[in-house]
């Protein structure tokens, strides 16, 4: 199982992709240029999709990450388009637009006897802020800092996209940006900075913490290969590891990871084919897109060689694959293109299964149905799905981008549908015991919601007695 289980949770998995209902040649130019838009190899800038983008024009978000709240009976905003350009907005790694937002506020749904009680530690794109709040959805306590002095932060990137807790209620905040730009900070409990991570790498998406205290991130940087592509400059996905105190141990890339692999031909030939598929003009483009990373802590060793200690498991929901990296060797030993259309949060369970967020699911009658699903890890088969109540809106359950899974200790499941704002805990009979939905919302008619990137359970195996101490009273 991943180490940080045991100890402060699961960090998980990525954007935000805003596409108004236009005619479809707009629809297309739009998350196509925009997608691969930016970035100079000189300046290093980071390539921002357009997921990662906030609301512009007079019915404007404020500074964050937001979801516009629209008509339960809006279209599927890839209705009506051709085969081609579905596929070519496809082959980006999303297909989405303003998602529905709910009116509903807070907890919702608490049965206390079915649900694995504790408390909720959240974050979505409203500020530099995290919350932790009971099962009721009242707050105990916050975290907040603004890191714009230390990091070159625009207005729509201004919010924490993954965070740890800490055993002494300490936190560790990622902030995504650009190259260079970005990085991790380390809070006390009382929101007071101890550390700032100084990285050229234009972290991303995901961190993970070990139980010795080693800290795994996601990181990006250029090159260009022409074996791929004679002119694009590729943005190449890399493995950042630090110490408990932020400074840089190693660092390598995900793509020579693959290139000394036995599964090199297939993916560097998938890659090829992929920017070969997009429009190029910009000049830049992403060979993977990962959204997750977690560090094995070899108790699974005995079910395969592949779930040895400190090895790292990873996805791509452009390429639809799940993979693992050898931790010494830096090399790719086990890597599966599967039956998914956009994935998040590649995630190993103690039972030795895993489990992962599908966003592009299934059509059901009014729309698309996002999914959570666990595989047999040896014979990857399915062995267990979640995909919404047929007696709720398919919008609910629906996040064409980022979003988590979480197994709980009681056997329930946590998930979190980012553009819903919600977040729910489903037990192995798929019935609601928990239901929560993201309070900030913004615009004169509350008509955004704060995209949740993620909430995990604090349940009674972590050590809250600093939430006890005087000076951690709730703010």
């Amino acid at each position: 199982m991943p180490e940080a289980r045991k100890t402060a949770g699961r960090l998980p998995g990525p954007m935000r992709l805003w596409i108004l209902v236009v005619p479809r040649a707009l629809v297309l130019a739009t998350i196509v240029l925009s997608a691969l838009a930016g970035a100079q190899s000189q300046n290093l800038t980071r390539v921002d999709t357009p997921e990662e983008e906030s609301a512009m024009g007079a019915d404007s978000a404020p500074p964050g990450n937001w979801r516009k709240i629209l008509p339960q009976n809006r279209a599927n905003p890839a209705e009506g388009l051709s085969e081609e350009e579905i596929e070519a907005l496809d082959a980006i790694g999303y297909l989405g637009g303003y998602e529905e937002g709910p009116e509903k506020i807070g907890v919702t749904i608490y049965d206390p006897k079915g649900a694995y009680n504790g408390y909720n530690l959240y974050i979505a794109g409203h500020a530099y802020e995290a919350s932790l709040v009971d099962m009721n959805g009242q707050v105990v306590h916050t975290w907040q800092y603004d890191i714009s002095s230390h990091y070159n932060v625009p207005p729509e990137r201004r919010y924490w996209r993954r965070v740890q807790l800490l055993p002494d209620g300490g936190l560790l905040a990622l902030c995504e940006r650009a190259i260079p730009g970005g990085g991790i900070i380390r809070l006390d409990k009382d929101s007071n900075l101890l550390w700032s991570s100084e990285l050229e790498y234009g972290l991303h998406h995901d961190l993970f913490v070990t139980g010795d205290g080693t800290i795994y991130a996601l990181g990006k940087s250029f090159k260009k290969i022409p074996s791929l592509h004679e002119t694009l400059s590729i943005i190449d996905d890399i493995v950042i590891v630090l110490d408990s105190e932020g400074h840089l141990l190693d660092r390598y890339s995900i793509l020579e990871a693959f290139k000394k692999s036995p599964f090199a031909e297939d993916m560097l030939g998938k890659i090829a084919a992929f920017f070969h598929k997009i429009d190029t003009t910009s000049g830049v483009s992403e060979a993977f897109h990962t959204n997750t990373i977690e560090v094995l802590d070899g108790t699974l060793a005995h079910r395969s060689p592949y779930l040895k200690k400190n090895n790292i498991l990873g996805c791509s929901p452009t390429h639809h694959n799940a993979w693992i990296i050898d931790g010494e060797t830096h090399e790719v030993v086990w890597n599966w293109f599967g039956p998914w259309r956009n994935i998040h949060e590649f995630t190993m369970l103690d039972s030795g299964n895993f489990l992962m967020f599908h966003n592009y699911g299934y059509n059901g009658p009014n729309g698309q149905v996002s999914q959570a699903i666990e595989y047999d890890f040896l014979s990857k088969e399915e062995v267990w799905k979640y995909q919404g109540d047929p007696e709720r809106p398919e919008s609910e359950f629906r996040s064409w981008t980022s979003s988590t899974v979480e197994r709980l200790p009681n056997g329930n499941t946590l998930i979190v549908v980012s553009e819903s704002g919600r977040a729910i805990e489903v037990t192995p009979g798929g019935d609601v015991v928990w239901e929560f939905f993201n309070p900030h919302r913004a615009g004169d008619e509350k008509q955004f919601i704060a995209t949740l990137f993620q909430l995990l359970r604090v349940g009674p195996e972590y050590d809250l007695n600093w939430l006890n101490d005087p000076s951690a009273a709730p703010k």
